[in-house]
């Protein structure tokens, strides 16, 4: 049979079952809406195994229930679809019933509509998790022990420089090194965790390796070396950032320079980007797993999910209070008791507004919360979200921004992937983030080629 009348075969197979296709899903959705419907199936499944094969049924019943869930993910995607994308569309309008700034916007959202159409992941997006860990906490905890193997054993020539800030304050940038890399190579730039350091990075420095890229880390002040001055943030300092920048663009001047921010560095990103504005040597840039309104998120996160609320707290007293406590409380005992008695992170936030070099949390939130300055943000900004993330929460997720404001801005909303664990691959040795993140550079650059005025690239 020739190739062309398989193909015909294969579309008339289609056509036939479409109705059947159609009622299935139709009846399999209550189903899955069930919250009994899964727990039933695995019970059930491991009872039938136990009973026809006894100890062994027990051995059996792991790669059984595997593939049981392979099938609920798999259905999942087919009746819901495991991943969206939101986005500003002003398609159907004329640019004579648009204000100049709604026409800046659109260009905007062209310009982003182009760098999706030649991203494979964001065309038709999908978050697929491993099997055995697709739910929240299996997802984090898989991704937390492999981050701890890659920070202990993976190997990433790095070359470390450390900036002097004009208050005596230091923050570190670190270069991947490796000689295959040539001078002109495109840059990710890698904006760390609440509590981390590029040093925790290495998957992405890896991935953006293989991909003939630079990888590149920041580090904020305190978190790779003790504080030298009492000065921290817990978001980070965007003037900081923006020496950072500098150094990076002075050793690479000609290269193409994308940012990611993870997490908290998230937020970071976006104040920087929105401080600079158009001035940004930054072509494009992604968040990913952002919290929105700092000011509000994490109470939230404190009702619902208390253990990881502690835990953080815990994080972020032994990174900057423990470490620290001699230099921070000279310069304000009372906001250094505050800080060491803070029972909630969002209470260590609005305690910490002293340190930042402001005079309440009031003004510290007006400064640093990255909703402040979106909408000063000028280049292509991917943002990722998972409906499952238990410390961005997803009723923190704000749409309108991507649907209604800002052009610039694209969201994709996966509904697993936890908060920055995004394992993938049937071993779970994948990572999403990384691969999307660099995906979707390499995309914008194919766009907007090398040049760094992306203003250039909106028409």
């Amino acid at each position: 049979m020739s190739q062309v009348g398989m193909f015909g075969l294969i579309a008339e197979f289609k056509k036939r079952t479409q109705p059947l296709a159609a009622e299935f899903k139709k009846r399999a959705e209550p189903l899955l809406k069930n919250e009994y419907f899964k727990p039933g199936i695995y019970f059930s499944t491991v009872c039938l195994l136990v009973q026809r094969w006894r100890g062994l049924g027990i051995v059996l019943s792991v790669p059984a229930l595997t593939l049981v869930q392979y099938i609920f993910l798999q259905l999942e995607r087919s009746l819901h679809g495991n991943a969206d994308l939101i986005c500003l569309d002003l398609s159907h309008t004329t640019d004579a019933d648009l204000s100049d700034l709604e026409k800046r916007e659109k260009r905007a959202a062209q310009r982003m509509s182009r760098i999706v159409d030649a991203c494979e992941s964001l065309k038709s997006p999908n978050y697929m998790p491993p099997p055995w860990a697709s739910y929240t906490w299996a997802n984090l905890g898989l991704y937390m022990m492999k981050v701890r193997l890659y920070t202990n054993f993976a190997s990433v020539p790095m070359q470390k420089h450390t900036l002097r800030m004009e208050d005596g304050g230091e923050v570190i940038v670190h270069v991947s090194s490796d000689p295959s890399l040539p001078q002109d190579a495109p840059i990710m730039i890698i904006l760390h965790t609440l509590t981390g350091s590029s040093r925790e990075k290495k998957q992405y420095m890896k991935e953006a390796l293989k991909r003939g890229w630079r990888a590149v880390g920041f580090d904020r002040r305190g978190h790779d070396s003790l504080l030298r001055t009492p000065s921290f943030n817990l978001m980070g300092e965007a003037k900081d950032t923006i020496k950072q920048v500098e150094l990076v663009r002075k050793l690479y001047p000609s290269s193409f320079l994308g940012m990611i921010g993870v997490s908290a560095g998230s937020g970071l990103l976006v104040n920087y980007l929105g401080t600079e504005g158009e001035l940004t040597p930054i072509s494009a840039a992604a968040c990913l797993c952002p919290a929105y309104d700092i000011s509000q998120a994490f109470q939230r996160m404190a009702v619902n999910f208390p253990v990881v609320d502690r835990a953080m707290v815990k994080a972020v007293k032994q990174v900057f209070i423990n470490p620290n406590s001699e230099l921070l409380g000279i310069h304000s005992f009372e906001s250094l008791e505050m800080c060491a008695n803070a029972e909630t992170l969002d209470e260590f936030w609005r305690h910490h507004h002293a340190f930042a070099g402001c005079s309440s949390p009031e003004e510290y939130f007006k400064e640093h919360n990255p909703m402040g300055w979106i909408s000063k943000v000028s280049v292509p900004l991917l943002v990722v979200n998972s409906e499952d993330d238990m410390v961005c929460l997803p009723e923190n997720i704000t749409e309108d921004l991507f649907k209604n404001k800002y052009g610039n801005c694209l969201l994709l909303k996966t509904k697993r992937g936890s908060h920055i664990a995004y394992n993938e691959g049937l071993l779970g040795t994948g990572n999403y983030l990384p691969r999307l993140s660099l995906e979707y550079l390499e995309a914008a650059r194919r766009v907007l080629g090398d040049n760094t005025n992306t203003t250039d690239n909106m028409e």
